[in-house]
């Protein structure tokens, strides 16, 4: 069964908050995020595919998939790097140790492999886990960047 578009943004945006307003929290937090360059890819269905495919990852780690908060940066270009992004720079201000991000690929965060280095060295660091789902349910950040490449 299929939620209407307004009942998905309302769970979406208690998520949000509750994520937000937590700022103690002691819990590890799955953190969708979803990009797409151009307005075409935004009427379409690529975020929502990106959002089906990152919801299947939170449900094989046993998440309920309506508890993941959400950063969606659509028409934005890949080649601006993720913390210049409008949600992609509020994703990385909000991370706690602990917290597990999620894509969909690779190329929805990083604009080069010298990028994706970067920044999963840069998450790694600070205790955060990164999942790309079509490379799999388990984060690259475990097990160094082997995985990428």
């Amino acid at each position: 069964m299929f939620l209407k578009k307004e009942a998905l943004l309302a769970i979406r945006q208690r998520a949000r908050d509750r994520f937000l307003s937590d700022r103690g929290r002691k819990n590890t937090m799955l953190i969708g995020y979803t990009r797409c360059s151009s307005t075409d890819q935004v009427d379409g269905s690529t975020l929502a595919e990106q959002e089906r495919m990152i919801r299947g990852v939170a449900m094989m780690r046993g998440v309920d998939q309506y508890d993941i908060v959400f950063y969606s940066d659509p028409a934005v270009s890949g080649a601006i790097s993720l913390a210049r992004r409008p949600q992609g720079a509020e994703l990385v201000a909000n991370l706690k140790k602990g917290d597990i991000v999620i894509a969909a690929k690779l190329d929805r965060l990083f604009r080069s492999a010298n990028d994706a280095l970067y920044v999963v060295e840069y998450l790694a660091e600070r205790g955060v886990g990164l999942i790309l789902a079509d490379m799999g349910h388990q984060p690259v950040t475990e097990n160094g960047v082997s995985k990428l490449f």
